[in-house]
């Protein structure tokens, strides 16, 4: 069983912005208020990327951002888009002895094979390639060819508003860091995966992720992360819990600021027993949706 939609919830936060849809929008979509010893701060789920369309964002939503005087990110957006960290990436990408090959069974090229022929890429495309990069490969050659760029999504959107307006950004994992957690993927995790990439499952369609977004169905990503956590314990470690527990200190050192902040993760970051959320109840702090604020 491939492991399923919170990897592309953490990864890119992948879906269709169906303005069309008969799904019920919240007005501040995966926006919580924070309330500690500091001030009034603001912890957002993002969506990585989104198509033109998707814009301009919630009104809520910016103006979480226009309070804040700190925004807080994963990592240093700047950074990992610099000519080194991406040939970095694609060095590490390429450390396959054996190419994909080597990497994956029979079952899963031939599924493999059929997506490219698809997305009309050479049948070779992921070769040279380890799994994780071949994962990442599809995921960002469908969703490009649908209009959908990271340069739209919610991250990116505010880390440039950030910079125009002088605002004072941090991060809570360096770019190396964000880096180690693909190339040092053991290659049996790396193969989960491109499975997950190459499920076309009805529950992780992109237009569901999408939707449950928009409405702000908590439950619809508890339980997907939750699934991720049951059936696939190590790839829900890596990718979530273990890096929800090492961002606690720094989130808590921002909470305490007397400066307002809006702290953007992955939407799948803030659910389950691991999340941030829970995390952040349990030492103390209140945490409650926007939608629901007086």
């Amino acid at each position: 069983m491939a492991v399923r939609a919170p990897w592309r919830w953490w990864l890119a936060g992948l879906g269709l912005w169906a303005g069309t849809c008969a799904v019920a929008a919240s007005a501040a979509p995966f926006l919580w208020a924070v309330q500690g010893q500091g001030a009034r701060d603001y912890l957002l789920g993002s969506i990585h990327m989104l198509p033109p369309q998707a814009h301009p964002l919630p009104p809520a939503l910016e103006q979480a951002y226009a309070q804040a005087e700190t925004v807080v990110f994963e990592t240093d957006l700047d950074a990992v888009g610099r000519p080194d960290a991406q040939q970095a990436l694609m060095t590490a990408a390429r450390e396959a002895p054996d190419g994909l090959r080597g990497q994956i069974d029979a079952v899963l090229y031939a599924q493999l094979q059929r997506r490219l022929e698809r997305l009309g890429l050479p049948q070779h495309h992921c070769d040279v390639y380890q799994a994780w990069f071949c994962a990442l490969s599809l995921e960002m050659a469908g969703y490009q060819r649908a209009g959908f760029s990271p340069q739209l999504g919610i991250d990116q959107h505010y880390f440039e508003a950030a910079r125009r307006d002088g605002k004072r950004i941090d991060w809570l994992e360096t770019p190396s860091e964000q880096l180690g957690l693909f190339a040092q993927m053991p290659p049996v995790l790396g193969a989960a995966f491109l499975a997950s990439a190459l499920d076309d499952g009805a529950s992780q369609s992109p237009q569901r992720m999408m939707d449950a977004w928009r409405a702000h169905d908590l439950t619809f990503l508890e339980d997907e992360v939750e699934a991720m956590r049951r059936d696939h314990p190590r790839a829900y470690a890596r990718l979530l819990a273990d890096r929800n527990r090492a961002w606690q200190g720094l989130l808590r050192r921002h909470l305490s600021d007397a400066r307002p902040t809006l702290i953007i993760v992955g939407a799948a970051h803030l659910v389950g027993a691991d999340g941030l959320i829970g995390q952040l109840r349990r030492n103390g702090y209140r945490v409650e949706p926007v939608g629901r604020l007086p």
